[in-house]
């Protein structure tokens, strides 16, 4: 027995001891292809979670069995794992891995972070992207690129995009980020900067993520960078050159009618209404009028830029010629040139350098939208017109009266006359600069000092000649210059000290920044007319009794000071943090301080476990605040009119308005996978409070002004965000990378201490009410009007004049789909009978809802040996557009909707277009298009070095074809769903408003595509 016992004894010590002999510590240096030693990799045991991370000198330690695998990975290198042997130490050089190489991204930051650790969704595009077509501007790149962002772009070749990060956070102002060059604060339009300098694009879409700009920051912040020579090599110099050359034209035709309701004499003249008023008559003579208004037109670039980079040095030089002539017959378009000079600079081992400039000079033949455009007279011409026929008053081409020689009593001018006569011209001068000095005071505090400028000088030509012969505008026989001056100076000045210290397994970054920003502007407009002679189309030509003159001096400052950190513990953990003071003269005198504030947290759960197939994983969270500014400085001072010589109340001054706040929740997730995919889910519910309204005062309430700018109401939204991309396939000779964003928002005014009303576009000129109506509980873009009844389930709601409903027997469905009386079908009696809303006992209605049920974009890059194929499409799911253009056009009688041949007075009473919005004009504004196609070959130095020896000087040659909204798939009757009718209007106007946000159709320069082949040369 004892033996036994002995003997037990004795093999469980042996076993004791073998797994002692076993288990031992390894240790080793981790370095990169260069041989430098790379901190902070995760050294883990294959399929446990122990592990450890490299230190400041790439070492480590680690306890680990004979025969078990240790899983070396890091941000940007590829995974290495190594059995353990019999050796103590294992040392490893790890690959750079292109494809998972760690992004630094700065905006919104501490300081330069790497992406994986960043704890707050930001999306960025990389030149390679924004090159395949190069948009024609800065913004056009973002189109379809990134979850979350809509573009509208503007009318007319020289419209600059408006854009809009997730949700609206204003109810009637602008919705644009806040767009940052190169860390420039800018305040002109994105749509002047040339895409083709672009080397990455970082939108920060959040209102947390975002806090770190404060009160200019509640729409998000984008952050374009410009080339230096990031991705050159030391020593390297590269040049490209590049020409594209197309063409632009009208994606389709206006439907417009071929019948009519008229009588003709011998000429062909419309002499009055057919006696049966039936709209059934053909036109002796039908003309397409567009085909004589819209003609294909030039679209030109030329790009040459010089880039290199050396131990210390990194530069662009470039410069860019555009020429964009839209598609109208007589107008000249937009032409843009851009000048851009940039350099990064090591000054001395602790001092750096880097300026960021650039200079544009456009030139636009501007083009209205709306009724006091072209497209609207263009719309209701007579097609038995003649708009080329000679002016028989002076010889000129294009005859005024073209619609009133075809159709007596007409009012329309002849869109050509108007347009070859009634020159609108811009001219714009920018200056976009920056520049930063860096000192490294020590290995852990740098201080740096950033001074930007953005300066614009804009002046606008309004010029009516000498015996202009139309009616209206009244008193332009005489000639009529008006001149526009605008001149604005905006700078920026940072100073920042930073901090960046390592405790054991611990980083931390800390910050601490200054900002003063300083705008000033100046505006002087002149007015003359009645000269007395075709030559002198001056200001001071004109008659002094018609002469007016205004101006306008402005200059804002704001001084902000913030505190920014984050602590990483282990490249797993992270915590980050900020808090910011605004001070702006933009506030009113009792509330100028804001602070906004954010905490962020992220986990980055593949640091901890070795999950088969992910090679990152994080998840974050974020809770912040930021702002918007009021837009008009005068907001907080008593403002008046001047009417008649008398000083005339207008606005009652708020000296306590406040910016309006932005509380953003954000949850999101990023995660890599199988080497060839990643994937970010984000959800953001963000609630915008203190709206800065005008309120419209009683007698009392303003001592005889009529409005008051206040902190009037709150919107709220919901977000959902995914974007998704892939490497489907890569062989030696094969790549295809697709990309796919989705993004579905939601926005209600959960407060408004105002009425509810109307607003947005349609106010004033263009409907007798906008369709648009601002309430509490309701969703930002619903839209509210009649209702004609379609049904006979509907006349339940069609009430007699006792209050009663009606005999629905009595009435049938027509044609059109409307219910009318069945006894006056077919006459002039026949109309739409208008259903009466229970709840109120009114004829109002929810008749539209504006936003989109979700968007989605897919874009996808093949390549075969040489061959490229990319394209992008993107889809809008939902959301109404009210067409008044079809509207006008019916009540007109010409739209195609009239060749029913129906009664004249039916189709007056089917636009109701004296009344209020009706529910006939809402139209699902759903579309897929096919935005961007390039197809090119690209001619490697290889295959140019066997064309001979004139070849061997280029690096590569590149030659293709690409088009811009080439096709498009919808079920709108108009145009183009994709509808950008008006500019916003000044800021404090009553009509302003935000073209992302409302579907309306009214005579707008129509979206054109444009078929280009292009070459670029690179040496």
């Amino acid at each position: 027995m004892r033996a036994k016992l002995l003997y037990m004894v004795l093999l469980l010590l042996g076993m004791s001891f073998s797994a002692i002999a076993q288990q031992r510590t390894i240790s080793g240096t981790v370095t990169d292809e260069k041989g430098e030693t790379v901190p902070g990799i995760s050294v883990l045991i294959k399929g446990t979670t122990q592990g450890t991370t490299t230190d400041a000198d790439g070492k480590y330690n680690i306890s680990a069995n004979d025969g078990a695998t240790l899983v070396f990975q890091g941000i940007g290198y590829v995974t290495q794992e190594m059995a353990v042997t019999a050796s103590n130490t294992i040392d490893v050089q790890l690959k750079t891995d292109q494809k998972m190489l760690g992004e630094v991204v700065v905006t919104g930051t501490a300081d330069g972070m790497a992406k994986e650790k960043v704890p707050f969704g930001i999306a960025t595009i990389d030149q390679k992207l924004i090159q395949q077509v190069p948009g024609v501007d800065a913004g056009q790149a973002l189109q379809g690129k990134i979850a979350g962002v809509t573009v509208v772009q503007g009318a007319g070749p020289s419209g600059a995009p408006s854009i809009r990060f997730r949700g609206a956070t204003q109810l009637t102002a602008n919705n644009a980020p806040l767009v940052l060059v190169d860390g420039v604060i800018t305040d002109g339009s994105i749509g002047d900067i040339n895409a083709e300098d672009i080397y990455k694009i970082e939108a920060v879409k959040g209102a947390s993520g975002a806090s770190l700009y404060g009160s200019r920051a509640g729409n998000g912040v984008l952050q374009i960078i410009t080339r230096k020579g990031q991705g050159l090599k030391s020593g390297e110099t590269k040049v490209t050159f590049r020409n594209e050359f197309g063409s632009s034209s009208v994606i389709k035709d206006y439907p417009l009618a071929t019948k009519n309701a008229s009588l003709f004499n011998a000429e062909g003249r419309i002499t009055g209404p057919a006696p049966d008023g039936l709209v059934d008559n053909d036109f002796p003579k039908y003309t397409n009028q567009q085909r004589k208004f819209f003609t294909p037109g030039n679209f030109m670039t030329n790009y040459l830029a010089v880039e290199g980079k050396t131990d210390k040095t990194g530069f662009l030089v470039s410069f860019q010629n555009m020429n964009r002539s839209g598609v109208i017959k007589v107008n000249d378009g937009y032409q843009r040139r851009n000048f851009r000079v940039n350099l990064d600079h090591q000054l001395s081992k602790k001092i750096s350098m880097s300026l960021s400039s650039a200079y544009i000079n456009s030139d636009d033949d501007f083009v209205q939208n709306g009724q006091n455009g072209p497209f609207f007279a263009l719309t209701f011409m007579p097609p038995n017109a003649d708009l080329e026929a000679v002016n028989p008053f002076d010889g000129s081409p294009y005859r005024w009266d073209a619609a009133r020689v075809a159709q007596a009593g007409a009012l329309e001018i002849n869109p050509l006359y108007r347009m070859a006569n009634n020159k609108i011209r811009d001219e714009l001068n920018r200056v976009i600069g920056g520049t930063e000095v860096r000192y490294d005071a020590t290995d852990w505090l740098t201080f740096s000092a950033v001074y930007g400028i953005d300066s614009e000088n804009f002046r606008r030509r309004n010029t009516f000649p000498v015996g202009y012969l139309p009616n209206s505008p009244s008193g332009t026989i005489g000639g009529r210059l008006t001149e526009t001056a605008t001149a604005r100076f905006s700078q920026n000045f940072w100073l920042n000290a930073i901090t960046k210290k390592k405790f054991g397994d611990l980083n931390t970054t800390f910050r601490l920044s200054f900002l003063r920003e300083k705008s000033d502007y100046r505006l002087i407009e002149a007015r003359a007319q009645g000269f007395p002679s075709p030559g002198l189309i001056n200001l001071g030509a004109g008659d002094p009794a018609q002469s007016a003159l205004s101006s306008v001096v402005e200059e804002r400052v704001a001084h902000n000071i913030f505190a920014a950190g984050s602590l990483d513990y282990k490249d797993r953990y992270i915590l980050d943090f900020l808090v910011r003071q605004d001070k702006s003269s933009l506030f009113g005198a009792n509330s100028r301080s804001k602070v906004f504030y954010r905490v962020s947290g992220a986990y980055r759960i593949s640091q901890d476990f070795a999950i088969e197939a992910i090679n990152e994983w994080k998840i974050r969270t974020s809770y912040g605040t930021s702002g918007q500014r009021p837009s008009t400085f005068d907001a907080q001072y008593e403002t008046y009119t001047i009417s008649g010589g008398a000083l005339l109340k207008q606005n009652l001054g708020n000296t306590n308005l406040r910016p309006s706040v932005s509380a953003e929740l954000e949850i999101g997730t990023d995660i890599q996978f199988l080497k060839r995919y990643s994937a970010t889910f984000n959800y953001a519910r963000t609630v915008t409070d203190d709206q800065i309204l005008l309120v419209p005062l009683t007698t009392l309430q303003g001592l005889g002004f009529q409005n008051q700018w206040q902190n009037a109401g709150e919107l709220t939204g919901n977000v959902i965000e995914a974007a998704l991309n892939a490497t489907i396939l890569e062989t030696k000779d094969i790549q295809w990378s697709a990309g796919l964003v989705f993004s579905r928002i939601r926005q209600k005014v959960t407060r408004l201490d105002i009425p509810a009303q109307r607003f947005g576009p349609g106010n004033n000129s263009d409907a007798s009410s906008p369709p648009f109506f601002l309430r509490e509980g309701e969703n930002l873009g619903i839209m509210y009007g009649q209702r004609y009844a379609r049904t006979p389930d509907d006349m339940q709601y069609v009430l007699a004049s006792n209050g009663q409903p009606v005999d629905a027997n009595l009435y049938t469905q027509n044609s059109d789909g409307l219910m009318v009386l069945a006894s006056a079908v077919g006459t002039s009696a026949e109309a739409p009978v208008r259903m009466t809303n229970p709840e109120d006992r009114s004829l109002f209605w929810k008749i539209g809802d504006s936003n989109p049920n979700f968007n989605l974009a897919l874009n996808s890059t093949f390549t075969w040996k040489g061959l490229s194929v990319f394209f992008l499409f993107d889809w809008k799911s939902g959301g109404d557009v009210y067409n008044l253009s079809k509207q006008w056009a019916i009540r007109e009688l010409r739209h195609n909707f009239v060749d029913g041949g129906k009664h004249s007075a039916y189709y007056g009473s089917v636009s109701n277009l004296s009344s209020v919005p009706t529910d006939y004009f809402i139209e699902k504004g759903s579309y897929i298009k096919l935005r961007e196609l390039n197809v090119s070959y690209r001619f490697s130095q290889e295959n140019l070095m066997k064309m001979g020896e004139w070849a061997k000087v280029f690096r590569e040659i590149r030659v293709g074809v690409v088009g811009r909204n080439l096709f498009m798939i919808t079920k709108y009757s108009g145009v183009d769903p994709e509808v950008s009718s008006d500019p916003p209007a000044a800021p404090g106007a009553a009509n302003n408003f935000d073209r992302t946000l409302f579907g309306f159709d009214a005579f707008g320069y129509p979206q054109f595509r444009t078929v280009s082949g292009f070459v670029t040369f690179s040496f």
